[in-house]
């Protein structure tokens, strides 16, 4: 499936992600790439089809989680020493690639707070289709399009 989309905070209008003009977003259908509220909506809908939804935080990025604010050694960060307070950045657990953001400093450690930036909150999401195919059998396996076959 392809689409252009404009995603926006809910709750005060904030503009958050979209697609550029002529580059839209290509995705495999029921892969769990695109939150799950946005992916629900778009089962079945045709070229054409545009659509504007409330996706609710339990259907997008969840509500945020204070067992995943934590305290890590400062010595972590290496000789630049961590970042500010309020400083996001992305970290690696294991295999897994985290959002973090620094919300304390305490004597030799640093709390990080490694919930989604958007966890907890209702996002505005404008959408249009522009195209939808079938996956190859390639494509259910690698689960993603693989380029050249969009159109």
């Amino acid at each position: 499936m392809t689409l252009e989309f404009v995603l926006s905070n809910a709750e005060d209008g904030e503009l958050l992600d979209w697609t550029e003009p002529g580059e839209p977003l290509t995705f495999l259908h029921g892969t769990g790439r695109v939150l799950p509220g946005l992916e629900r909506a778009l089962y079945g809908c045709e070229p054409g089809h545009a659509l504007e939804i409330d996706v609710p935080p339990e259907e997008a990025y969840g509500f945020h989680d204070p067992d995943l604010v934590e305290s890590v050694p400062r010595e972590q960060f290496g000789a630049g020493g961590p970042p500010d307070v309020g400083e996001h950045f992305e970290a690696r657990d294991g295999a897994r690639l985290r959002f973090a953001q620094v919300v304390g400093h305490e004597g030799d450690d640093v709390r990080l707070d490694l919930n989604h930036p958007l966890a907890g909150a209702t996002l505005r999401i404008r959408a249009k289709v522009l195209h939808v195919r079938v996956a190859t059998p390639a494509e259910l396996a690698a689960g993603r399009p693989i380029a050249g076959l969009t159109s």
